[in-house]
């Protein structure tokens, strides 16, 4: 019987590895560990993979030029409708590619925004996708990849010593591991 089986039908054993090591279970204290049953199975994966989540929020952000920028209500509420339709792409390094003009892989557009709507419990706006490739949808629904950023053309004013975004034009999305704003992240809604 697979080791990984006992493993998650019965959370006191011991996993062994490759090496037929045991290694106790809280080895990893801060992995998530899902039981088999519930990840979503390859095959049965239908597609375009429908998520949601949050977009974007209102707040500081870091930025390499300027340090602590911050971007309002009011300023993000005005770029809100131009989300819909933004390419996601599989890494910011795809769009930046594009955007110098170089050739890249269609196979680097994942999906795309198809709705946004203003959280005014959690100011920001909240986001509905749809993923059209199946590896990174198979990886969505299993949880391997849950975080997503944007990238926007913007200009930045000051006011009193302090920075702030301006007159947002939303030009791409991408899948990352670490956003900047930490509530950037979706779950599958369908699939």
């Amino acid at each position: 019987m697979d080791d990984r089986l006992t493993y998650y039908k019965n959370k006191n054993s011991f996993l062994k590895t490759s090496a037929g090591v045991s290694v106790s279970r809280f080895s990893c204290v801060h992995s998530t560990v899902k039981p088999l049953s519930i990840f979503m199975d390859y095959n049965d994966l239908k597609l375009p993979l429908v998520i949601s989540g949050r977009l974007i929020s209102v707040g500081d952000y870091k930025d390499a030029n300027y340090g602590r920028v911050y971007l309002e209500q009011d300023e993000l509420k005005k770029s809100m409708n131009d989300w819909v339709g933004i390419p996601i792409y599989s890494s910011h390094a795809v769009f930046e590619k594009v955007n110098r003009g170089e050739d890249v892989s269609v196979d680097e557009v994942v999906g795309k925004i198809t709705r946004v709507n203003w959280n005014s419990n959690d100011p920001g706006i909240d986001f509905y996708a749809e993923i059209y490739d199946k590896n990174i949808a198979y990886k969505m629904s299993n949880g391997v990849i849950k975080f997503i950023s944007v990238g926007f053309a913007r200009d930045i004013v000051t006011d009193k010593g302090k920075y702030y975004f301006k007159n947002l034009e939303p030009k791409e999305s991408s899948l990352v591991f670490n956003p900047r704003d930490k509530k950037a992240s979706f779950k599958p809604v369908q699939g």
